[in-house]
């Protein structure tokens, strides 16, 4: 067995994350049965899947690949395999990790499937169910995988209620295997036919603090009280595994029809105020709006903002609805106020640029930090070192002068990509020309060729690099023996 060989094979054992997301849903012949196979070898490269059938290859991509020294690689990769009659997609962590239905939608495109056709992860009425082979009188699909087949949308996340104590329920199926129990919560994890499934026990929940995680009581509860607790009516429907049907106690269905988001009492923001980030994501990623009664509710709360809440929570909230980058989204965060959730200080939205683009075309890892870490004060959000470095670098942006290319390049040059793009709200055309132009000049005279020239190290190798670069900026096809000859003149040699 070769090296190539040895190497793919590790690659199957060691995917990362990403990879295994999406084999989750494209393995097996789950995606319109093609198969697919992961880590392949094709000539001297190993593709992350490849469908041979149809002689596509899916590549996924983490920020490296951004680097110019891997573009040109990439590029090199591609037209390999475009010449062998492959066509190769690529999609980043990012697009795997925060729009994974993004990816799907993609993926029906390019093997051009007619996706007026709904591609249902629940049974028809009356239908098999063909989910994990499970049947049961107390055992309900629950929530959004409901509601998304309703809207005729696929559905990545199966969430099954069982009325009653799913763990002693677990405990009876056959050939299921428990992998994890969560008494205090009744919920269970099991592993059956191949696939791992979670089912939680009906239960109540009450929130003696408001805004932080509930309590829960009740476990084993009516299917009624366990819908009722929940955060809008279109996610409070349930579905029978039994025989298809579906149970709405809260009018679900019509607020479907109507695309309205609807809360199920009046006190659910001030119980969990991160519910009015979650209304804004089902806005945007549903086309739906807030109906009068929900709209009054969330302003009443806004204007009266409980600050003891879980922060962590909320910042859960804002990435998932931030990382769908939707400039909408960010417009409708800033102009109906529910930034104050973040910080009661006030701002205003930038006029005159739409990021959503930018950041379509230069593909920062860390989408929903451009959004959020604009607003003014973000201290109460449990950042990571990385989020906080690129705030901080953009914030440090702001005071720095760009009256050359050469204070673009050299300011630009050590920060993060979603830094520079946060700056663009202040000069897009900067950004621009540093992201477009810019980046991709480098000197190619190094330390070497100066100890060549007789020129011991010392801290003018700085500022000869730095002459040099101010000269390639403005003559980007600058050669080697032209970089020397500007070294000569600056150590004065003949």
């Amino acid at each position: 067995m070769n090296k190539l060989t040895l190497n793919a094979r590790y690659l199957r054992k060691n995917m990362t994350k990403e990879e295994n997301k999406l084999w989750s849903i494209i393995n097996n012949k789950q995606f319109y049965n093609y198969k697919f196979l992961r880590q392949y070898v094709i000539g001297e490269y190993i593709v992350d899947f490849v469908c041979r059938d149809r002689k596509i290859i899916i590549e996924i991509d983490g920020g490296q690949h951004n680097l110019e020294k891997n573009i040109e690689k990439d590029k090199k990769r591609t037209d390999f395999f475009e010449n062998l009659g492959y066509k190769v997609i690529r999609f980043w962590n990012n697009d795997i990790n925060n729009n994974i239905e993004g990816v799907y939608t993609k993926l029906q495109e390019v093997f051009e499937i007619n996706q007026l056709a709904p591609t249902l992860t629940l049974p028809q009425k009356g239908g098999n169910n063909p989910i994990f082979g499970l049947k049961d009188k107390n055992l309900y699909f629950i929530g959004g995988v409901v509601r998304d087949e309703l809207l005729d949308k696929k559905s990545f996340d199966i969430d099954l209620t069982y009325v009653g104590n799913a763990i002693n329920f677990a405990k009876n199926i056959d050939g299921a295997e428990i992998i994890r129990i969560n008494a205090p919560f009744g919920t269970v994890r099991i592993k059956l036919d191949g696939k791992e499934i979670d089912i939680a026990s009906t239960r109540n929940e009450t929130y003696p603090r408001k805004g932080h995680l509930p309590e829960i009581f009740d476990i084993g509860c009516s299917l009624k009280d366990d819908v009722l607790r929940r955060d809008f009516t279109i996610n409070a429907m349930a579905k029978s595994t039994l025989n298809g049907e579906i149970v709405d106690y809260t009018g679900g269905l019509e607020d479907l029809k109507a695309r309205k988001l609807r809360v199920l009492h009046d006190k659910s923001f001030i119980d969990d105020p991160t519910r009015i980030v979650r209304a804004l994501k089902f806005a945007i990623r549903f086309d739906f709006t807030l109906e009068e009664h929900t709209k009054q509710l969330q302003e009443e709360y806004l204007a009266n903002i409980n600050y003891d809440m879980s922060y962590k929570r909320l910042k859960k909230e804002l990435e998932e609805t931030f990382n769908l980058n939707s400039q909408k989204a960010f417009e409708q965060f800033i102009n109906q106020g529910i930034y104050k959730l973040v910080t009661p200080k006030e701002y205003e939205i930038p006029d005159k640029l739409n990021i959503e683009k930018l950041i379509n075309k230069y593909n920062p890892e860390n989408i929903w930090i451009i959004y959020v870490g604009l607003l003014p004060d973000v201290t109460n959000l449990p950042l990571t070192k990385i989020e906080q470095k690129i705030i901080d670098d953009y914030r440090i942006l702001c005071k720095k002068n760009f009256n050359s290319d050469y204070e673009i390049y050299k300011n630009f040059e050590s920060v993060r990509i979603e830094s520079i793009l946060m700056y663009a709200y202040l000069n897009e055309e900067i950004v621009r020309n540093y992201l477009d132009n810019l980046r991709n000049i480098h000197i190619n005279l190094k330390g070497e060729d100066l100890k060549k020239l007789g020129i011991k190290p010392s801290a003018k190798y700085k500022k000869c690099f730095d002459i040099i670069l101010k000269e390639k900026l403005k003559n980007p096809k600058m050669t080697l023996e032209e970089e020397i000859e500007l070294a000569k003149n600056f150590f004065n040699l003949e």
